[in-house]
């Protein structure tokens, strides 16, 4: 094979990576984004329960 190839083979592979990476952290933002979504839903019935439970506390 000739220097040449290889050379382009070598651009191929990397390039070929590159796409991996990009893909790989675009499932990593949906996920970040799916939890943040989570906790906030988390955050707001956590809030209602407390507020609930309020109602029921002796002073």
């Amino acid at each position: 094979m000739s220097s040449e190839i290889l050379f382009f083979e070598k651009i191929l592979f990397l390039g070929n990576g590159m796409q991996e990476m990009a893909s790989g952290s675009q499932r990593i933002d949906s996920a970040i984004n799916q939890v943040n979504g989570i906790s906030v839903e988390n955050k707001k019935k956590i809030e209602a329960l407390m507020g609930e439970v309020s109602r029921f506390k002796v002073a």
